[in-house]
């Protein structure tokens, strides 16, 4: 248990390690996997409750602040709980130690929050330095967690719908990031917090499809504006406004997902399976080079990804950025290489070059790889890269 660990390091004057960047997470990683051969550890992280703080706060055992994190995908619950911190290769999940808390907020709402009597709940736009904070939708939604243990809004009435336009139309906020996403990019609609979507308000011919995320519209310009209160959905890098969500006094905190880190029986745990491909696919947040990460992909019984659609190209994409580290991993190594350096590609697996996303001028020749772009005005396209460069890796493989 972890806090048998915490005490093993305590009698040899340690503590359970801290991870402060990027870089230090993928050090810890990869001692944890060729030193000790294991890819499942704990760490030092716990949450504690403050006496003068309402929230509940995340620290390190040796006292640092976590000013850091790489949570895996669905972890919010960790908010709520008294946990420790494990990691799994370079995902970490929270390991419950209590019941969750049903602990009320102080008065109706948090200073600064609007409250709604329908719901029940309190709600607030995301700001920065006194203004309307204009972010990504994980950005936006990191903020909500990270600084009210809130989530993004989710909608369950035309009602609530409505007050949510008006009360954001009153802080001059046009559009805002709500909490519906696509998170295998499927067309499961999901509300990020776990509710039922039991209500939608999509504008026509919406959602739109590989699309990853929602925003809602609150203009009110024109007085006749056909896209108010419509949802539409959009790609998680787009830049907007948000609104977090919380529940009010005297209501106990949300149902949150398991704790458990996410798993499909199609597939290894930390592995996402995409029923389109019918393959699992894990981002390393690892910066290699082709081969490097090629041997990595191999060393899991997996290899680089191959693409043969342009809906499997999206896909990539948007698991690329929403798995990623900040840091590394954006652009990354696809299992399309040119044996001859001829400018000749074909895909490691040897199954056909039947689709390509070629950047303008691509292929090049006197070059072995290729990599998948997902920023800018590169995103979704592919390029040519000497081998030997540091970009993310990717793997994939059957499912069972």
């Amino acid at each position: 248990m972890w806090g048998d660990a915490e005490q093993v390091c305590e009698e040899w004057g340690g503590y359970l390690a801290s991870v402060s960047s990027a870089f230090e997470n993928a050090h810890v990683a990869s001692y944890a996997k060729t030193v000790l051969k294991t890819s499942v550890y704990w760490l030092g992280g716990s949450t504690y409750l403050a006496q003068d703080n309402p929230y509940y706060n995340w620290t390190w055992t040796d006292g640092a602040n976590m000013t850091y994190n790489r949570w895996a995908r669905n972890q919010l619950c960790v908010i709520y709980d008294d946990c420790c911190l494990i990691q799994n290769s370079t995902d970490q999940y929270c390991y419950n130690l209590v019941p969750p808390s049903t602990t009320p907020w102080p008065g109706n709402c948090p200073d600064g929050w609007a409250y709604f009597n329908k719901t029940q709940k309190c709600y607030a736009p995301v700001t920065e330095d006194g203004g309307t904070l204009l972010a990504d939708f994980n950005y936006t939604r990191n903020w909500c967690i990270n600084n009210f243990g809130a989530d993004l809004v989710s909608i369950h009435s035309q009602e609530e719908n409505q007050w949510l336009v008006e009360f954001l139309n009153k802080q001059d906020i046009g559009a805002s990031w709500i909490g519906l996403y696509n998170p295998r990019v499927t067309g499961k609609w999901e509300w990020t917090d776990g509710t039922p979507v039991d209500f939608t308000s999509w504008g026509d011919s919406e959602p739109a499809p590989n699309t990853y995320c929602t925003f809602l519209i609150m203009n009110d310009y024109p007085e006749d504006n056909e896209y108010k209160y419509k949802w539409y959905a959009q790609d998680l890098d787009e830049l907007t406004a948000g609104v977090c969500e919380l529940p009010a006094k005297g209501n106990t905190q949300p149902t949150r997902k398991p704790t458990t880190p996410p798993f499909s029986n199609k597939c290894d745990l930390t592995w996402e399976y995409y029923d389109l491909t019918k393959k699992c696919y894990k981002n390393m947040v690892f910066d290699e080079t082709f081969d490097q990460c090629r041997a990595s992909c191999q060393q899991v019984e997996a290899d680089l990804p191959t693409i043969h659609s342009v809906e499997e190209n999206e896909l990539l994409i948007n698991f690329i950025v929403l798995s990623a580290d900040n840091e590394v991993g954006l652009n990354t190594w696809i299992g399309l290489y040119s044996p001859n350096l001829d400018g000749n590609f074909k895909w490691i697996d040897g199954s056909p070059l039947n689709f390509t996303s070629w950047a303008a001028g691509e292929p090049q020749t006197l070059t072995y790889s290729a990599l998948l772009n997902t920023q800018g005005s590169a995103r979704g396209k592919w390029t040519t890269l000497a081998s030997d460069y540091l970009v993310g890796c990717l793997c994939a493989k059957n499912s069972y």
